[in-house]
């Protein structure tokens, strides 16, 4: 299945996991991706342990679950991720989520930091379908 439509499947704000490498485990979180013009983010506290793992090693995976009420189905994504720095983007994405105001003053706050994720692989499966469709 190609990548774009993959991204068509993800609303604005989508809940996902996200999973980092922490040493040599694997360490899995709720996050909210966000979805702007075709490519993904997501915001969060800047300091916290998933940013320093996404500094060591910037690749991650982000899962999102599917369903249509009968089967289920799911998203696996194989990205890059990096601290997105330009002010512009930052203030055009924290408009986008409607819970960043909870968490920071403003985009410009010390405190927020958003990340850029730029897949590169992985693997989908609709619900109803029997085997995953590798994403390119």
């Amino acid at each position: 299945m190609k990548l774009e439509d993959v991204l068509d499947l993800f609303e604005e704000c989508t809940p996902v996991m996200l999973a980092t490498v922490d040493g040599d485990r694997p360490s899995a979180r709720p996050m909210t991706l966000v979805k702007a013009d075709g490519e993904l983010f997501m915001l969060t506290q800047a300091g916290t342990p998933k940013i320093g793992q996404l500094r060591a090693n910037p690749r991650c995976l982000v899962y999102h679950a599917l369903s249509d009420g009968r089967f289920n189905g799911f998203i696996s994504l194989d990205c890059t991720a990096a601290e997105e720095p330009d002010p512009g983007e930052r203030s055009r994405l924290y408009g986008r989520a409607p819970y960043a105001p909870t968490y920071w003053k403003s985009p410009d706050d010390p405190s927020f930091c958003l990340l850029r994720l730029v897949p590169d692989g992985g693997r989908v499966m609709l619900p109803g379908e029997d085997f995953a469709a590798k994403v390119e």
